[in-house]
């Protein structure tokens, strides 16, 4: 018996150490159970954090819904439109409050919306369990509230209630980082009904959420003359693998400018990269349809654009060619309403550091006439015309696809007859057909959609020559007298850009340009003794002769290898164009330049009626340079302007 007690007792003691090791065991796991839960507070409440997200669209922001951590496991249905009420007071960067910036979606001078002390009610459109990104699920933790956009107040009075559900422009959130918006909102989030696991919650704000895309844009870009200029970069370009380069200009609403908040200066550039819509270009659809593209977006100074910007946006476009991995034959411009403004005078430019691009798209506004289309049709790149038919601003686009397809162009047009519309509803202005371009809803006869056709644009290099590179400043004007056999090379391969330029090649060339006559019965005069009766240059020395255009130096030389000169080469396609009897009335200011005394008293005509038609230029350090020579290059830019100002005008 006592032995049987004693293994009693010892029992009771092994059963309670065993009970008491699961009690803590059950303890332990109730603990760690209710640390995951949302915090309770006084009184049995749970709190539970909420973010706001903020998107903007056509343009400027809009807060399009508010994303609740649960922190339990809900189900679909768990929720709807009815389990929660909310209220919402905005607050601009510069104290007012339901300011100017506005756009935002609720008015409280409206008496459906409004509420005491300038807090309005958001008008709840839906509410769905969803995952950490706000998109709806069976089963999540999250809860996604879709809230009212609008109302849009125009100048007339009236207004157009923008929706959420509406999808155009890629309307989505996006996560901060480092910018300080425009406006803070402060909401008041209530719940009307119960929830499976949540009585009773009091909902507190965290933070305001924007796209992850955002943050994939570097703001730290400057913009030559002002301004900045976000730049994506795709995540496969490497220097085995270099990626096309899209350039985007925006429209009046998303200028850049400086906002003063709290004392400082905050650069606005994140806001207008959210406006004027690139996160479109930066997303999936058009990331895949080019294999990974760079997006550049300038972002404009108050002034906006126009051909004032034009040596600040070519040189900021080489800059970002010259320091990233892109294909330099795989360069897109575009740009909608204003920002055609900056997209015409690129496309059209003829300066030296013009870019050579492979295709351009102008939306919502862009008007060329015949002397720019000839200038696209010569560079030889296709050009995409979007808009509206009912939208003033985009009236000049039928007769600029006209002239376009008259010069032998490339281009496209789609001209809708209205806006966006959205199940029937016709929620956007005519205005507003960027919202075609950044949803891929242009379209061709062929099905072809307008990120499809992009995609399938390049710019040939200028064969054949392997020393003149596709992004070289001078690509284009070597690629313009190649194709017009203006000049050739100086070898089978080569073009020798940075050779200078020897009288035999300057009447070579204006020989080329006159389509290389036949002056076998011509008297050609006495003979040079140092031009050869059979060399290449023979015909184009004595017709230069011939026709004025240039002689030697009455001594019975002509000296064609000698350099030629700035003034020289001035001279003579002076006298070409009094030969051939072009317009010489232009006159250039050549006082502005320190070194003009040097100009040569026979060259003073020539110098300043090529300066005035901008075919010799200042030095970037002032001068003019009349005595130095001309290289290869320079040579073919400066063929290529007059070219396209006299012969092809």
């Amino acid at each position: 018996m006592t032995n049987f007690r004693g293994n009693e007792a010892n029992f009771v003691k092994k059963k309670v150490r065993k009970t008491s090791k699961k009690f803590l065991s059950i303890l332990l796991t109730l603990l760690l159970t209710v640390a995951l839960l949302p915090a309770v507070v006084a009184h049995g409440e749970t709190t539970v954090s909420f973010d706001v997200l903020r998107t903007a669209i056509n343009p400027g922001y809009y807060f399009s819904g508010i994303l609740i951590d649960m922190g339990i496991p809900l189900k679909a249905g768990d929720v709807d439109k009815d389990t929660f009420a909310a209220a919402a007071k905005v607050t601009e960067a510069n104290g007012d409050v339901q300011g100017s910036f506005g756009n935002f979606a609720w008015d409280p001078e409206k008496e459906d919306y409004a509420l005491e002390d300038n807090w309005a009610k958001w008008n709840i459109l839906d509410a769905y369990v969803a995952d950490a990104q706000g998109n709806k699920a069976e089963e999540g933790n999250y809860v996604k509230l879709d809230i009212e956009w609008g109302t849009r107040t125009e100048q007339n009075g009236e207004s157009d209630a923008s929706r959420y559900d509406v999808p155009a422009t890629r309307a989505s959130w996006y996560t901060l980082n480092g910018f300080h918006a425009f406006a803070t909102v402060e909401v008041k989030l209530t719940q009307n009904k119960g929830i499976p696991g949540i009585a009773d919650a009091v909902y507190v704000q965290d933070e305001t959420r924007h796209d992850p895309l955002f943050s994939a844009f570097d703001l730290s870009l400057e913009v030559p003359g002002g301004g900045k200029a976000p730049l994506y970069t795709p995540a496969n370009a490497s220097e085995d693998n270099l990626r096309p380069l899209l350039v985007w200009f925006h429209g009046t609403g998303e200028r850049y400018a400086e906002s003063e908040i709290d004392g400082k200066v905050v650069n606005n550039a994140g806001a207008n990269l959210v406006g004027n819509r690139a996160l479109a270009f930066a997303d999936e659809e058009f990331q895949e349809q080019l294999g990974g593209a760079y997006v550049l977006a300038p972002q404009s100074t108050t002034e906006g654009w126009s051909s004032k910007r034009l040596d600040d946006m070519e040189a900021l476009i080489h800059q970002v060619i010259e320091d990233n991995y892109i294909d330099p034959e795989r360069v897109y411009v575009g740009g909608l309403s204003m920002g055609t403004g900056m997209t015409t005078p690129l496309i059209t430019s003829t300066t030296d550091n013009r870019i050579q691009f492979a295709a351009a798209m102008l939306v919502s506004g862009g008007n060329l006439n015949e002397a720019q289309a000839k200038v696209i049709a010569d560079k030889g790149f296709p050009v995409y015309l979007v808009g509206s038919a009912s939208d003033g601003a985009a009236g000049g686009l039928p007769g600029t696809y006209e002239r376009l397809i008259a010069a032998g162009v490339d281009a496209k047009l789609e001209l809708y007859p209205e806006g966006p519309v959205f199940d029937g509803t016709d929620y956007f202005g005519a205005h507003d057909a960027w919202n075609y371009v950044y949803n891929n809803l242009v379209e061709d006869d062929q099905g072809q959609t307008i990120f499809q056709w992009l995609s399938q644009q390049t710019s040939e290099p200028a064969p054949p020559f392997n020393d003149v590179a596709a992004g070289a400043w001078y690509y284009g004007a070597v690629k313009y007298v190649y194709d017009h056999e203006i000049m050739a090379g100086t070898g089978d391969t080569t073009f020798g850009p940075e050779e200078n330029l020897d009288r035999a090649q300057v009447v070579q060339i204006l020989y080329n340009l006159e389509g290389t006559p036949d002056i076998s019965e011509e008297d050609l005069g006495y003979p040079y003794e140092d031009v050869d009766a059979d060399i290449w240059y023979t015909n184009a020395v004595y017709w230069a002769r011939l026709t004025g255009v240039a002689e030697g130096d009455g001594d019975g030389t002509f000296r064609p290898e000698d350099d030629v000169t700035r003034q020289e080469l001035a001279q003579m396609l002076y006298n070409y164009a009094e030969y051939k009897e072009y317009d010489l009335t232009a006159e250039g200011d050549l006082s502005q330049y320190p070194d003009s005394e040097k100009i040569a008293g026979w060259a003073e005509k020539a110098m300043s009626w090529a300066n005035g038609n901008k075919l010799i230029n200042g030095h970037d350090d002032g001068t003019i340079d009349p005595e130095g020579t001309a290289v290869r290059a320079q040579a073919a830019s400066i063929l290529t302007n007059f070219h396209q100002t006299f012969v092809a005008a």
